[in-house]
């Protein structure tokens, strides 16, 4: 893979990430709340595997949050020596005992499992 890498304002990355997750999170009238930093720096990076990640945290959020009660949280942080972002929702979750699998490639914890 090539990377890309550009100087990214990553307040327009999480902007195209929403937009084009909305369909998801309209679909089940889910409240999206963001709470990002002003003036954030510009961060070097790929902007467009920055908006596939993106893009991926919101709409498996949306599609793990209970339908007309689910949120979803943006938010950002100026760490200094770089820019955290959180997504957050109120979904079923992850249990303990599978989370460590997540980040393994080709590997998906399925809805039945967390229960």
């Amino acid at each position: 893979m090539d990377w890309q890498v550009t100087e990214v304002d990553i307040t327009q990355v999480i902007d195209e990430a929403i937009t084009v997750s909305s369909h998801y999170i309209r679909e089940k009238n889910i409240k999206l709340h963001k709470n990002l930093q002003n003036d954030l720096p510009i961060i070097p990076g790929d902007r467009d595997r920055l908006v596939q990640v993106m893009v991926n945290l919101i709409s498996n959020a949306a599609k793990f949050c209970p339908k007309n009660d689910g949120a979803i949280r943006i938010s950002t942080t100026d760490q200094e020596t770089f820019v955290q972002v959180d997504v957050a929702d109120n979904g079923i979750g992850i249990p303990l005992h599978q989370q460590a699998r997540i980040f393994q490639e080709f590997t998906q914890v399925h809805s039945k499992e967390n229960g």
